[in-house]
């Protein structure tokens, strides 16, 4: 039934470096993503899942903290019609805690508490969904 089926992968590590600096001391964790994407027709989409290191390297100049490893499961889907393209998804479908390990830090937590405890690595996006469409033209 399925016109095509087909195992999707990718493997990544991203250093956000400034010009003026010789070393990148902002190096992300590992970042891998694995899905299936199936077309039927003018529909495609399948399941994805994104798995990231943590972080242990940090730099305690630049308030940097450390974050444990995580997991997401995220679904897309489309449909396209002569040159319509209909789009929708979900991020964080299992809506997962995790904390981006190039985030920063919740500042505006560390507020609300009067200024008290530890500074906490800022939290990723709960579950979400998207809904989209583009005509090129």
């Amino acid at each position: 039934m399925v016109e095509r089926l087909k195992s999707t992968a990718s493997l990544s590590a991203k250093c956000d470096s400034s010009a003026w600096e010789a070393v990148c001391p902002q190096t992300s964790s590992l970042n891998a993503r694995k899905g299936l994407k199936g077309k039927l027709r003018g529909f495609a989409g399948g399941p994805e899942v994104q798995m990231v290191d943590r972080k242990h390297d940090t730099d305690p100049l630049r308030f940097e903290q450390r974050t444990p490893g995580y997991a997401l499961v995220n679904f897309n889907a489309g449909y396209e019609w002569r040159r319509l393209r209909l789009e929708a998804g979900g991020s964080n479908l299992l809506n997962r805690r995790y904390y981006l390990p190039l985030g920063g830090v919740n500042f505006d937590d560390f507020r609300a508490r009067g200024w008290m405890g530890q500074i906490l690595p800022l939290t990723g996006p709960g579950r979400s969904f998207y809904l989209g469409m583009s005509v090129p033209f």
